[in-house]
C-alpha cells in the first residue's frame, strides 16, 4: 500500500477519534456549564459567574466537531476510493489472466460489493471503533478527576455494555449466516425457475413461481430477524444507559455531597448511544465483512503451475508459459458428447468436430443452453463428456491456460465502473504495454470509431458513468475480443441489439479475422455477410 493510502487512513482515524471525542467533550462541558448556572442563579451569585470562557469553549468545540466529521469523511473518502482501485485491478488481473480458480458466476458480486466493502474496512469498522474506544477512555479520565466515587459503577456499566456486545456479536454471525444460506437458496430457486420458462405452462406452481416466492419470503424475515437484533440490542443499550443515573442516585447521593460535576455523567450515560452504539456497528460490519474478505482473498490467489508447462518443449527458462501460448494458433476446437453441468441441471449432449480457423454458427432457439456450453468450455461450469484444444484435453488445462487460449464474450457484456480505457485494458496482459493507438484500433474494428481519442478514452462509463445502450456493450465485448488476440473467441449473441447495418459490418469483419481464428458464434442473428466455414448442429 502507498504512502498516501496510509496517510490518508491515518488522518481520517484521527479525524474519527477527534469527531467523536470533541462531542463527547462537548456534552459533557455542556451539561457541566448548564448545571453550574443554574446553581449560581440559585446562590445568588450568577451575577460574578464567568460564563464567557466556557461558552467560548463549548462553541470552540462544536466547530471543531463539525469540521472534523466533513474531513473524517473527506480522506475516508480518498483512501478507499485508492484501496478499492487496487484491489479491483489485483482481483480483475487475476480475472482475466486466469489466475484463479474462482467460478466466474461469482466474479461480479466480487468485484463489485465485495472488494467494496473490504476496501471501506477503515471506514465502517476501525474509525468508528477507535472513535469510540477513545471517547470511553476519555469518560473514564473524567470520571477518575473529578469523580473518582463512579469509577466503580462505570466499570459495571461498561462490563454489561461490553457483555452486550459479545452476545449480540454472537447472535449477529449466525443470523447473518441465515441471510447468506436464504440468499444462495433464493438464487438457486429462481435459477431454477428460469431455466424451464418454456415449461411453465404445464405446472401451476410454475406458472405462479411459487418455489421462489418461498425462498422469497424467507430470505425476507432472514434479512428481518437481522435488522430486528441489531434494534433489539440498540434498545437495551438505551435502556442500560438511562438507567445508570438511577443507580447513582441510589448508592452515592447520600454519602457524596452533589455539585454542578454530577450532571456530566447523567447526560454522558443519557447519550450512550452516541458514544457506544459505533462499536456494535463496527462489530456488525466486521459480520458482513468477513466473508466477503474471504472470496477476495481467495479469488486473489494464483493457481498452481499448469501441466501444459511439461508439454510444451521450452528450452530456454526466459521461456513463459505466455509465450509458448502466444506462439499456438488456433487448430482444432473438438467436442464429443460434452453436457454442461450446474448443481441437478445438465445440457443437452454436443458433439463437432472444428479442425481448422474459421467462423462457426451455432444456431438454436433461446433456453437451449448455448450461453451455459460456453461457460463449460471456459471452465465456468463443470461437464461430461471430452473437450480436445488444439489436441490437448480440456480437463487438462487450468483456469489460465484455457482464459489465455479462449475469449468468452458473453450475451450480456458486463461494463465496469471505471474508465472506458479501463473497461478495454483489463482484458490486456500486461496492462502497461497496451496504447492508445492499439485501444483507439480495436474501438474502430468494433464500430465503436465515435469513442475513439484521448478525451473518450478517460470517459467514465458504469452505473455512475456515461449511459451505454445494449448494442454499445456487444461491441465494447467486440473490441475487448480484439484487443485480447486470444486464437479462440467464443461469442454469445453478438448481434443482438444492433442494427441491421451494424450487424453486417461487424459480420464481414468477422468473417476476415477468423482467418486465422477459431470464432464460435451463438446467435438466432445470421447477417448475410456472414461468411461461415460450417453450421454446428446443437
Amino acid at each position: 500500500m502507498s504512502f498516501h493510502v496510509t496517510s490518508n487512513r491515518f488522518i481520517s482515524l484521527l479525524l474519527a477519534i477527534t469527531q467523536l471525542g470533541s462531542g463527547i467533550i462537548l456534552l459533557a462541558l455542556s451539561s457541566w456549564f448548564i448545571a453550574a448556572c443554574a446553581l449560581a442563579g440559585h446562590a445568588g451569585v450568577l451575577a460574578g459567574f464567568n460564563y464567557v470562557i466556557p461558552a467560548t469553549v463549548i462553541r470552540f468545540l462544536a466547530v471543531v466537531r463539525i469540521f472534523s466529521s466533513y474531513f473524517e469523511k473527506y480522506f475516508g473518502h480518498i483512501s478507499l476510493l485508492a484501496e478499492l482501485t487496487d484491489i479491483r485491478h489485483r482481483l480483475l488481473l487475476t480475472t482475466f489472466q486466469g489466475q484463479s480458480d474462482i467460478n466466474a458466476a461469482d466474479t461480479a458480486a466480487i468485484l463489485q460489493e465485495d472488494s467494496e466493502r473490504v476496501a471501506g474496512r477503515w471506514s465502517a469498522i476501525y474509525n468508528p471503533l477507535a472513535g469510540a474506544l477513545a471517547s470511553i477512555a476519555g469518560m473514564s479520565l473524567i470520571f477518575a478527576m473529578l469523580i473518582p466515587e463512579l469509577l466503580f459503577s462505570w466499570a459495571i456499566l461498561l462490563a454489561i455494555l461490553c457483555a452486550m456486545t459479545a452476545v449480540f456479536s454472537y447472535l449477529n454471525q449466525r443470523a447473518h449466516g441465515s441471510v447468506l444460506a436464504a440468499y444462495e437458496f433464493y438464487y438457486q430457486q429462481q435459477h431454477q425457475w428460469l431455466s424451464v420458462s418454456t415449461l411453465w405452462h404445464l405446472r401451476q406452481d410454475w406458472i405462479t413461481g411459487e418455489a421462489v416466492k418461498n425462498a422469497a419470503d424467507a430470505l425476507f424475515k432472514a434479512r428481518q430477524r437481522q435488522h430486528q437484533l441489531m434494534h433489539i440490542t440498540e434498545t437495551l443499550i438505551i435502556v442500560t444507559g438511562f438507567s445508570w443515573p438511577l443507580w447513582i442516585i441510589a448508592e452515592l447521593f447520600d454519602s457524596v455531597s452533589p455539585s454542578a460535576v454530577w450532571a456530566i455523567p447523567l447526560v454522558l450515560s443519557a447519550s450512550v448511544r452516541d458514544w457506544f452504539m459505533p462499536i456494535v456497528g463496527a462489530f456488525d460490519q466486521r459480520t458482513k465483512l468477513l466473508p466477503s474478505a474471504r472470496r477476495v482473498w481467495q479469488h486473489s490467489q494464483p493457481v498452481e503451475q499448469s501441466l501444459i508447462t511439461e508439454r510444451a518443449d521450452i528450452n530456454e527458462d526466459t521461456h513463459s508459459l505466455q509465450t509458448a501460448h502466444s506462439l499456438q494458433r488456433a487448430n482444432s476446437l473438438i467436442l464429443k458428447e460434452v453436457r454442461w453441468q450446474r448443481n441437478q441441471m445438465q445440457g443437452t449432449a454436443i458433439s463437432f468436430d472444428i479442425t481448422k480457423p474459421g467462423c462457426y454458427l451455432i444456431s438454436a432457439s433461446s433456453g437451449t443452453g448455448k450461453s451455459s456450453l460456453f461457460n463449460a468450455l471456459c471452465g465456468e461450469l463443470n461437464f461430461s463428456g471430452e473437450a480436445w484444444l488444439n489436441g490437448v484435453s480440456l480437463a487438462q488445462l487450468t483456469q489460465q491456460e484455457r482464459s489465455e487460449l479462449i475469449f468468452y464474450a458473453e450475451q450480456f457484456a458486463h461494463v465496469f465502473s471505471d474508465t472506458l480505457r479501463q473497461n478495454l485494458t483489463m482484458v490486456c496482459q500486461p496492462i502497461t504495454e497496451v496504447s492508445a493507438d492499439d485501444l483507439n484500433n480495436a474501438l474502430e474494428w468494433a464500430e465503436l470509431g465515435h469513442w475513439a481519442g484521448d478525451d473518450q478514452l478517460r470517459t467514465w462509463l458504469g452505473s455512475e458513468g456515461k449511459p451505454i445502450s445494449g448494442g454499445e456493450k456487444k461491441r465494447l465485448s467486440l473490441a475487448r475480443a480484439y484487443l485480447s488476440d486470444r486464437p479462440i473467441w467464443l461469442l454469445d449473441e453478438p448481434f443482438e441489439g444492433l442494427d441491421s447495418q451494424l450487424a453486417e459490418k461487424l459480420a464481414s469483419k468477422l468473417s476476415q479475422i477468423s482467418e486465422d481464428k477459431i470464432i464460435v458464434i451463438a446467435s438466432h442473428i445470421r447477417p448475410a455477410s456472414l461468411k461461415l466455414t460450417e453450421q454446428l448442429a446443437f
